[in-house]
């Protein structure tokens, strides 16, 4: 194997080594779950990885020993631009790490209080979906679970929320009201997720499906239907 293709493989492998934590961590993130805009966000962090991974092959292979005796400004400046692909890489690498740690967080019980109130509304590619781990979260704060039931322009947020045991009858009462009047798909997505909360499975609490068409869910223990929270 010659010299020069020898140098040119450890420059790829060094340049595929830089990038791979941001790819790894992306993909960790991406492992198991369902989004609409999976695909858009898978060809995003591929397209990322290939600017970046080029970037840094390109300039890294610019740079040589024998450029420094040839002209020492003009290798300057491919350390530049270099260091602009380096820090480029680094920067989309931590902002992953950052995205990764709020999926694991808010999706793990044992998270503590304050890190699950710190994570409501955090920012990612993929929409609200930190917001939907949160409602799913059965060590969510009924401070959190409140502040979620508020935004009544994410539906998947609502949808999740009526299967956390934690939140309140009357909660659940409105967002089945909200929901199960719009029709259409979100209504059985709104079904399939309430059948999902321990209190329906147990048995304290039950709905039933009212002559207007809209959800109510009731305490089995009172024996009677709450009144709607409107």
């Amino acid at each position: 194997m010659s010299l020069l293709k020898f140098r040119s493989i450890a420059v790829m492998a060094i340049a595929f080594i830089t990038v791979f934590p941001y790819i790894f961590l992306n993909f960790s993130i991406l492992h198991g779950r369902s989004d609409p805009q999976l695909g858009i966000y898978i060809i995003k962090v591929i397209l990322v990885a290939i600017v970046l991974f080029t970037g840094i092959f390109i300039f890294l292979n610019e740079i040589s020993i024998d450029g420094i005796r040839e002209n020492f400004r003009q290798l300057m400046f491919r350390f530049l631009k270099l260091t602009l692909f380096l820090s480029l890489t680094l920067l989309f690498s931590f902002t992953s790490f950052n995205q990764y740690s709020a999926f694991e967080d808010a999706a793990n019980p044992l998270t503590s209080s304050e890190r699950l109130l710190e994570l409501e509304g955090f920012e990612t590619d993929m929409g609200y979906e930190i917001d939907n781990l949160l409602a799913k979260n059965p060590s969510s704060p009924s401070e959190l679970l409140q502040s979620l039931s508020e935004k009544e322009e994410q539906l998947g947020t609502l949808v999740a929320l009526v299967s956390n045991k934690n939140v309140s009858i009357n909660t659940l009462n409105r967002i089945a009201s909200k929901i199960s009047s719009q029709g259409g798909g979100s209504r059985e997505i709104l079904i399939t997720s309430l059948k999902k909360n321990p209190r329906i499975v147990s048995g304290e609490y039950s709905f039933k499906e009212l002559s207007s068409g809209k959800l109510v869910i009731f305490s089995g223990k009172e024996a009677h239907t709450l009144t709607l929270n409107r």
